[in-house]
């Protein structure tokens, strides 16, 4: 039996009114987590959420001065600088990625080019952890190197990557400087004991999604 799409209103691009409010919600939700005792927030600039969505010319079809090639990364910047002043920029995680995931036939056209816009904004606006998302660590970008390995040719401060990584290759990447922290999803939802399994030299349980393509539509 297959599940139904709901329907769903045609998206309207924001006025600059509901940019300002949604910066400031941001603020307001670090605040909170502030308040409720976190470390730290990591803003979600990836995978079809709203940052990611201002930084695609695909999605971005805005004239004004959030959009167009030198405009797309605004959006990034004042969510940035209104968590960082709201909670300490020391405090703030981003996250981005070279691929779109909810439209997967799109990827930056030129990786270095693209790097280097999102690290000039990183170090204006003082951050000092980074997350670059993919889908494949090893997968080479561009001059034969990874994401990270582009990215780490160019920064020097704290780097975590998720990407298809085993406990293996992610202390291979680790202790060859690629990166600092490495994160995991899928084997965490297989395995809630993943630390100890670790510890104890167990085998992990393999990820298997259940849920097909098919069956959403």
């Amino acid at each position: 039996m297959h599940r139904l799409r709901k329907p769903f209103a045609l998206p309207e691009a924001m006025t600059t009114q509901d940019i300002k409010e949604a910066v400031q919600q941001y603020a307001q939700a670090a605040k909170y987590a502030d308040e409720a005792g976190f470390d730290g927030v990591e803003l979600h600039g990836a995978h079809g959420y709203l940052i990611n969505q201002f930084a695609w010319e695909v999605t971005n079809r805005r004239t004004d001065s959030y959009g167009e090639s030198t405009g797309r990364l605004r959006f990034m910047k004042e969510v940035l600088a209104a968590v960082g002043a709201a909670i300490g920029v020391e405090r703030v995680i981003v996250r981005f990625s070279e691929l779109k995931d909810d439209q997967p036939s799109y990827r930056w056209q030129d990786p270095e080019a693209e790097i280097e816009a999102y690290l000039k904004l990183f170090r204006e606006e003082g951050l000092r952890v980074l997350h670059p998302s993919t889908n494949t660590f090893n997968q080479p970008l561009a001059e034969n190197l990874t994401l990270h390995q582009l990215i780490r040719k160019r920064w020097d401060g704290n780097m975590i990557d998720v990407g298809g990584l085993t406990p293996s290759s992610a202390e291979d990447a680790i202790r060859a400087g690629i990166i600092d922290v490495a994160a995991f999803g899928k084997p965490l939802l297989a395995n809630p004991d993943f630390v100890s399994r670790l510890r104890n030299d167990q085998p992990l349980i393999p990820y298997e999604s259940k849920i097909h393509l098919k069956e959403l539509l």
